[in-house]
């Protein structure tokens, strides 16, 4: 652990004012590693005074002569229990580690989840070395992927990375494709008979869905499209192979942004849910094999992140990672083709 000293004197100097978190995180020495989540935190917990008084909220405007103080308390053991579950380790090196997370595994501590996760294991794995966050179930989680999502994770093990990696990702700059299984064959003619207001085709038939998406109205587990307010979503996907006339298709797809369950909705939203999908389409009933017997030993939703594209936090370097298709989903498509 870094001898961090306590507390940093700054004034502002000449230039148009900003907000504090901002400031503060321009202010600090590089070598601190203090990305702007942390400080936020420290804000709102009390940590920094302005002109001598306490302030608590990061987006307070700061100008030109005034002075700030910010106290760096000495890091804390993470109250998480560290666990030895097994992972599949892609990618390791003092910034980041790269992870192929399996299904049924959820990736932090959370209401009814306490311990058995992804982020139980890397303690376990990595010891107390994460990034800051201000949640402190999610030590340098920067995106997630649901419980029964399979795929690759990049998780931050410095400020540093953290901060480069929340950047990325805000910005688009870092990229992430999905393999899903979904029921039905869309083609051009067929949305476009649909008439949906969000949807676009690309070249190359690629198709563009960009519906905003928020909680949904009756189901708290669930979010949904929504025709007023909610967050900007965009998913662009193209058809890869068609099963069985058309009932069941293999779709890639780019996320834009990643608002929370957003493949799953926008895929329900132009009625081509993902097969296996319990929560948004009807589970097992949708898979049939070649002889149309219900498949029903797949009971997750059939979507996997395999491909992640980032930017080293340290090096600069762009990095790319694959990850296949995991062994149930490999033995669904066998099912469903006859092979």
């Amino acid at each position: 652990m870094n001898d961090i000293p306590k507390a940093f004197l700054f004034q502002i100097g000449e230039g148009p004012s900003t907000r504090l978190d901002r400031a503060l995180t321009n202010l600090l020495p590089d070598d601190l590693e203090i990305s702007r989540s942390r400080v936020s935190k420290l804000i709102k917990e009390g940590y920094v005074t302005l002109q001598g008084k306490v302030i608590t909220i990061p987006k307070t405007l700061v100008h030109e002569e005034q002075v700030l103080e910010i106290r760096i308390p000495e890091s804390t053991t993470s109250h998480i229990e560290p666990e030895n579950i097994p992972l599949d380790i892609v990618h390791e090196d003092a910034e980041i580690i790269v992870v192929n997370k399996p299904a049924g595994l959820v990736v932090h501590p959370g209401a009814g989840n306490y311990t058995g996760t992804l982020v139980n294991a890397l303690v376990y794995h990595c010891g107390q070395n994460f990034s800051g966050n201000q949640d402190q179930n999610r030590p340098g989680i920067v995106h997630r992927l649901d419980k029964d999502t399979t795929g690759l994770m990049v998780v931050a093990k410095t400020d540093r990375a953290m901060h480069s990696l929340t950047k990325q990702f805000s910005t688009r700059s870092a990229k992430r494709v999905y393999m899903a299984l979904i029921k039905g064959g869309p083609t051009i003619p067929s949305l476009l008979v649909r008439n949906l207001k969000s949807l676009e085709i690309e070249p190359e038939e690629i198709f563009r869905i960009f519906p905003n998406i928020g909680r949904h109205p009756n189901n708290r587990k669930k979010f949904s499209v929504v025709p007023t307010g909610g967050k900007k979503a965009t998913t662009r996907f193209k058809v890869m192979k068609m099963f069985q006339e058309r009932s069941l298709s293999l779709v890639k797809c780019w996320l834009e942004t990643g608002r929370t369950h957003q493949i799953r909705v926008h895929m329900d939203y132009i009625g081509h849910p993902i097969i296996g999908d319990q929560l948004y389409g009807q589970g097992q009933q949708n898979i049939h094999s070649e002889n149309n017997k219900i498949i029903t030993n797949f009971t997750r939703q059939a979507l996997h992140a395999g491909h992640l594209e980032l930017m080293h936090p340290m090096t600069r370097k762009q990095m790319v990672f694959e990850a296949g298709l995991p062994e149930d989903f490999q033995q669904l498509i066998t099912s469903i083709s006859g092979g």
